[in-house]
């Protein structure tokens, strides 16, 4: 082996020597400041614990939080006597009308649809309070089809046929036009007792009133839609009827159980 390589081999294993030391210095610089940082941690989070132990509760603060507690606990309470209260209403206002009316049914239920007997009450309450047995039902014959979730009004189909439809009591025709669902159809705005109403009718044939007439309970409107039961039946699979429905604004989602409102006629 000559000098040169000695060099060079004493070269490379001096220059391999201090490369490996360097991880070695740049190692302890990371755990250095780790450990810092765990020790000012640790120290903050010590006298975060110590400034807490010396928090004190008022006996004011007690006594909200156990007013809280006991709203939280009783509210659900209060809610279930209320909800019974006003079914116990709703039907009480159905079997007056049922006496009223020489004993014909209502579709009274006290075991299907009580949550949507207990909705239909609450969300009217104060119209079936006020206005109730104010109006007339729109044709002199009887109820077909009864209120509920799905059929916000009721059908009724007259004595005679074609049947005359009349307005429920006084007011002023708000809207006449057709829809795809009731066809022909009528909308009357009712002031009872200081309260606003309207009164709704579909499924019509002619129509005998204009928008802003003034209407009574003794006013023509239009006639039933459909024909004669021994024939060919109406367009919507039923011999002829009025749709007729009670309502606290124009839309048909307000709906009301006409039977609290309207009497025979």
């Amino acid at each position: 082996m000559s000098k040169n390589d000695d060099i060079t081999y004493l070269g490379v294993e001096q220059e391999t020597s201090e490369k490996s030391q360097e991880p070695l210095k740049k190692s302890k610089t990371p755990k250095n400041k780790t450990k810092f940082k765990t020790k000012k941690h640790s120290f903050k989070l010590n006298r975060t614990i110590a400034a807490s132990k010396g928090i004190k509760i008022s006996k004011k603060t007690v006594i909200i939080l156990l007013i809280v507690l006991a709203i939280i606990i009783l509210r659900p309470i209060k809610f279930l006597q209320d909800t019974l209260e006003k079914k116990r209403q709703y039907y009480a206002l159905l079997q007056e009308y049922e006496q009223n009316t020489n004993g014909i049914d209502v579709n009274i239920d006290l075991k299907l649809n009580s949550l949507w007997n207990n909705i239909v009450y609450v969300s009217g309450e104060k119209y079936y309070v006020n206005c109730k047995n104010t109006m007339l039902l729109p044709v002199d014959g009887s109820v077909t089809a009864h209120y509920d979730f799905a059929h916000l009004g009721i059908d009724m189909q007259a004595k005679t046929y074609p049947g005359t439809v009349y307005a429920a009591t006084d007011g002023v025709v708000y809207f006449v036009g057709t829809s795809s669902k009731y066809k022909n159809e009528i909308l009357i705005q009712h002031t009872i007792n200081g309260m606003t109403l309207y009164t709704y009718y579909g499924n019509l044939e002619t129509i005998m009133v204009t928008p802003g007439q003034a209407v009574s309970s003794s006013t023509p409107i239009a006639t039933e839609a459909g024909t004669s039961e021994n024939v060919a039946l109406t367009y919507d699979g039923e011999p002829h009827h009025v749709h007729f429905a009670v309502r606290k604004s124009p839309k048909e989602s307000s709906g009301l159980n006409p039977l609290i409102f309207a009497k025979y006629r």
